[in-house]
């Protein structure tokens, strides 16, 4: 994945927990979880096992040919009593909001469209 070398990564908790909402918490992953197949977030494990995640540059159509970059999807998994811990550990208001996520997703998606 290219990224900005100078982008801050941020934890991924403090992005997509929502300590007032579990629903906006399922749909802020689920549009994270998008980003990242599209590659516009990088994900990072810290020293801690923390996942961090920053801005990230979509991989070209050259990339998918020539360097063999492939999209994956992955199955995240949430109960309502992990998200009770999480929240409490991590939660605050989402930095992004979840219709933010959705423009920065979509903006990928029109870019990739027109190449």
């Amino acid at each position: 994945v290219r990224g900005d070398k100078n982008a801050a990564y941020i934890n991924a908790c403090h992005l997509v927990i929502n300590r007032e909402s579990f629903g906006q918490t399922i749909e802020n992953l689920f549009d994270l979880a998008f980003l990242v197949k599209e590659g516009v977030i990088a994900v990072h494990l810290d020293s801690n096992k923390e996942t961090l995640v920053r801005p990230s540059q979509a991989p070209t159509d050259q990339d998918y040919e020539e360097k063999g970059v492939s999209k994956v999807q992955n199955i995240l998994s949430l109960d309502y009593p992990t998200w009770v811990n999480l929240a409490q550990r991590y939660g605050s208001q989402a930095l992004i909001a979840p219709r933010q996520i959705r423009a920065i997703a979509g903006e990928s998606q029109r870019k990739r469209q027109r190449h």
